[in-house]
């Protein structure tokens, strides 16, 4: 159900389930036998995370004949919450009177620190307390790892900002799946692997026959496991060089916070820096340390983004000598300074700063490689 508001488009959530029976008692019984789910919601979250999941739990309702879920939509004060995409979801309950769950998602997008208020947290701990299994999409992870809910255990993390998250809170243990089920956490890289994991839920719960129909009808197929990783594991076109080139590109990535320098590089894995610098302008069209900088400079956006880190934090986490130096070479990229570009960043304004892939799996920067100057390449090669 669409519901106009103001100037904004409030979507009032609409539960479908199978005809109830006309028996009091047995109402009373399908209610009882049902999973509650629960999604706690705050702005700024995706759409594309929160609506696979609910739907797969109407669908299987549906093809179930029977109630075997609810969902509750959760904020902190009762109140609508808009999207990263502009509209406004209604809810059904603040954390004061939210019944209990089987089940409880966060579910955070742009800026997930923000949100990590002493309300919100103590609540989530009060919950698991009671019996309740966590999980989150996308960034809502930041919420549970603020709770130290994490602490210890396996997460699923986006890719994206695994890196932040992992500044924050180290004792949480990242992987690169696409979703990890424990004993009591559900994590979810988000996007479509929140169907994947749904799917997994419905199949432990009540079959892969099920399961089955519920992906048919979401026209989703096949169902990923948990086991499978969130970027490519290999590239399109295995050769002994692409190969090499993707250790060299995970080694690069591995050593944000120190820099190595590219002769080095090119010591560790058995070549000449001419050689080195061959194999990334043969299959990348770009220098080494062109690309090694580009990789730092996707981290330092990120941070920029996701987090409440100080540039001088940034810098040092993306291994700069200074703050100056690292916000010299961010504005020769980005032609913005990394003060600026925090204060002027939304979901919108990130799409020019479009990222592709690299052979090793990893984000690169895709439009700023032209714009580095010989300047920065020279701070590369000394490792800043």
């Amino acid at each position: 159900m669409l519901t106009y508001f103001a100037d904004r488009l409030i979507v009032a959530q609409t539960f479908v389930f199978p005809p109830e029976s006309p028996n009091r008692a047995q109402r009373a019984k399908d209610r009882e036998l049902s999973e509650r789910f629960g999604f706690l919601i705050v702005p700024d979250f995706p759409f594309y995370g929160l609506f696979p999941a609910i739907e797969a739990l109407r669908v299987a309702n549906h093809n179930s004949g029977q109630r075997l879920y609810e969902w509750h939509l959760v904020s902190v004060d009762g109140g609508p919450i808009t999207a990263t995409n502009g509209m406004t979801l209604a809810v059904d309950h603040s954390i004061a009177d939210c019944p209990k769950l089987s089940v409880c998602f966060a579910v955070a997008g742009n800026h997930p620190l923000d949100h990590c208020s002493p309300g919100i947290l103590n609540w989530l701990r009060q919950i698991d307390r009671h019996g309740t299994k966590l999980g989150a999409f996308d960034s809502g992870i930041f919420l549970l790892a603020a709770a130290g809910l994490l602490d210890g255990q396996d997460a699923a993390v986006h890719w994206e900002i695994a890196p932040t998250l992992r500044e924050h809170y180290p004792a949480v243990s990242l992987t690169d799946r696409i979703y990890q089920i424990d004993d009591r956490r559900l994590t979810c890289a988000g996007g479509s692997s929140t169907l994947d994991l749904m799917l997994t839920l419905i199949s432990t719960a009540h079959g892969r026959a099920l399961m089955e129909k519920v992906a048919n009808g979401l026209v989703h197929y096949p169902h990923r496991s948990g086991a499978e990783r969130q970027l490519p594991d290999e590239p399109s076109a295995v050769t002994k060089d692409s190969l090499l080139l993707k250790r060299i590109c995970v080694f690069m990535s591995e050593n944000i916070d120190d820099p190595q320098r590219i002769e080095n590089i090119s010591v560790r894995f058995g070549m000449n820096q001419r050689k080195l610098e061959s194999l990334f302008k043969k299959n990348l069209n770009v220098l080494p340390s062109d690309y090694y900088i580009s990789l730092r400079m996707d981290h330092a956006r990120e941070y920029l983004f996701y987090s409440s880190m100080s540039v001088k934090e940034i810098a040092l986490a993306c291994g700069f000598s200074s703050p100056s130096v690292f916000c010299r070479a961010f504005k020769k990229i980005y032609r913005i300074s990394p003060r600026e570009y925090r204060r002027s960043v939304s979901a919108e304004s990130l799409r020019r700063f479009s990222t592709s892939y690299d052979p090793g799996g990893r984000p690169k920067i895709s439009h700023a490689l032209d714009a580095v100057s010989a300047d920065a390449r020279m701070a590369q090669s000394k490792a800043i």
